[in-house]
């Protein structure tokens, strides 16, 4: 094996930027990153509940039972250590969410169902007369 060394000492390369067409999935995983992480870390930082103490984590609850926000009310609730309380509260607003929902799909089959008889009459043409 013959190993010689050049005679011109070797000068570093500058930086060279990856193969074309990395850079976007460089990026993609960088967003995809960002969009696990952060969540996450603000979701950490909040408490279920705004109460100091287990008799106001109570009366919080029954406030927001009250105003039906349930979902908020049974964070509350399982704060202050009520669990029954807490499951019913849960319970209330999957109800209220799924009555909500059912209110919006009702919509939805409406504006179908109109968008459906103006196309219908829009191929149809204008009426004709007696001819």
């Amino acid at each position: 094996m013959n190993l010689q060394a050049s005679s011109a000492p070797r000068t570093p390369r500058p930086f060279r930027a990856a193969r074309a067409g990395s850079l976007p999935r460089v990026l993609a995983a960088g967003c995809t990153l960002v969009a696990i992480v952060l969540p996450h870390l603000a979701c950490a930082e909040e408490l279920p509940c705004a109460a100091a103490t287990v008799e106001e984590a109570r009366a919080l609850a029954d406030r927001l039972l009250e105003a039906g926000r349930y979902q908020s009310a049974g964070e509350c609730y399982e704060a202050a250590g009520e669990y029954a309380r807490a499951n019913q509260a849960f319970l209330d607003a999957v109800t209220a969410q799924s009555k909500a929902a059912e209110r919006r799909l009702a919509d939805q089959a409406d504006s179908a169902r109109k968008l459906a008889r103006e196309l219908e009459r829009a191929f149809r043409g204008p009426p004709r007369g007696n001819e």
